[in-house]
């Protein structure tokens, strides 16, 4: 167990993304605009995210396997949405891209911390499974409104490019 964590910590979280060429953005339907971001920071491992309650709705298929035999989003608190791999097209929605992959989703319900434990949360704050998450856990959070709830949380986003939808 030790291996895993050494080894995630060899390579940081923005080498992760750089990499695997992981991009963010937000589709705010009601405001006419998309947003990039990027993320900035390594996770300080607070825990706090690990111990709410995350609920979110995905644009498409929910067990998806990546290339890498890597899943796109967890199996549990996902609820999918019909119509495809695109967003009904109201209120907000985020969308992760890895090289020419987009999917969409967008979150429901964000908890109060201590509301709900991840399983896979050790007592040091670490999880058991680093190496093995699927690819929405490893990349949490992706917009400043997922790190809002949690006060002690490291990351910072700075926006990179914005266009309005209906120009796309």
């Amino acid at each position: 167990m030790q291996a895993q964590f050494a080894a995630h910590a060899e390579r940081s979280e923005r080498e992760f993304l750089m990499a695997n060429e992981i991009t963010f953005h937000s589709w705010d339907h009601d405001q006419n605009e998309v947003i990039e971001w990027e993320r900035l920071g390594e996770c300080n491992q607070c825990g706090e995210c690990c111990t709410a309650m995350i609920r979110f709705n995905v644009a498409g298929e929910r067990f998806e396997t990546l290339p890498d035999g890597t899943l796109m989003f967890p199996t549990t608190n996902v609820t999918p949405k019909s119509g495809g791999t695109t967003t009904d097209g109201k209120g907000l929605w985020h969308s992760i891209t890895r090289g020419n992959l987009t999917r969409f989703f967008e979150v429901t319900e964000q908890g109060e911390i201590g509301s709900h434990y991840c399983p896979q949360l050790l007592g040091n704050n670490r999880c058991a499974v680093q190496s093995n998450k699927t690819l929405f856990n490893k990349v949490w959070p992706m917009h400043p409104n997922q790190v809002t709830p949690y006060p002690n949380c490291s990351y910072k986003f700075d926006e990179v490019a914005r266009w309005r939808l209906d120009e796309l």
